[in-house]
């Protein structure tokens, strides 16, 4: 009621593309559902299915290595240590370019359900949601959904 998106990192559990997390119970919350791809636009061998998810998409999360050609270069904490970064994988990666796709269009003025559907509208179909994923739009492309 008061403009808030929620928003689902969707899991690091996805052995032989089996769901784990009882996904079908996602299909009715009004919540972006976020799986991971990697470098190269395939899904993250980590990332759990999105199942059927009302708004399901994917980000960039990383494939895993600990690198920052692998992975997502990111803030992290350690114990006595200040502005530490690491190149990290999963679907805590890829939620946070959701949540900055959704702030950049909040305060461009869209509303709500107008932020949801153009993220969804403009996200790219052409890059794989991977197995039991049926309702997701494609992988995140801020580009095209501040562009309009």
């Amino acid at each position: 009621a008061q403009g808030a998106i929620p928003l689902v990192a969707r899991g690091n559990e996805n052995p032989a593309g089996l769901d784990l997390h009882g996904s079908s119970d996602y299909g009715s919350i009004n919540a972006l559902v976020v799986g991971a791809t990697g470098p190269s636009d395939e899904v993250a061998p980590y990332s759990s299915p999105l199942g059927n998810a009302k708004w399901a998409l994917m980000a960039p999360g990383g494939i895993g290595g600990g690198t920052p050609a692998r992975d997502v270069l990111s803030t992290i904490w350690k114990s006595g240590a200040l502005n530490q970064y690491a190149a990290l994988a999963g679907t805590s990666m890829a939620a946070p370019h959701v949540t900055g796709a959704v702030a950049l269009l909040l305060a461009q003025g869209y509303g709500q359900q107008a932020v949801v559907d153009l993220l969804l509208g403009t996200a790219d179909p052409n890059v794989s949601c991977g197995l039991n994923s049926p309702t997701c739009a494609g992988r995140l492309d801020v580009t095209r959904a501040t562009a309009r």
